[in-house]
């Protein structure tokens, strides 16, 4: 286990799902968040761009949650630096979608990695 496993408590393990990549966020076996992102171009059956964002293109992050209470303790950014030694293992590597809330936006341009122009909603 490294140092980015586990954090103040937190484990973070990967999971391959149908059609996208999850980081789950547990502490003491319980959920503190996720973050899902896609592995497979859109039409192919197991997208998940079957909601308001459409598709996912590969690598888009389609979901980040932390737990309210867990929230500004760095779980999400350090999901997100898992999910990015996962991808660059799977040739799938996460980035930013355009479909992002506000606390997201502002979550996405703290990391310092490209984002692109928020959609208009």
């Amino acid at each position: 286990m490294t140092a980015l496993d586990n954090i103040n408590g937190v484990e973070f393990t990967h999971y391959d799902t149908p059609g996208s990549h999850l980081i789950r966020a547990t502490r003491n076996e319980q959920a503190v968040g996720h973050l899902y992102w896609n592995r497979e171009e859109p039409g192919t059956g197991t997208n998940r761009g079957n909601d308001e964002h459409g598709p996912y293109d590969v690598g888009e992050i389609e979901t980040v949650h932390v737990n309210t209470a867990d929230q500004h303790k760095g779980i999400a950014t350090h999901m997100y630096d898992h999910a990015k030694a996962v991808g660059a293992q799977w040739g799938e590597p996460p980035h930013h979608s355009a479909s992002r809330s506000k606390q997201g936006d502002a979550w996405a341009h703290s990391l310092g990695d490209p984002v692109p122009k928020l959609k208009e909603a």
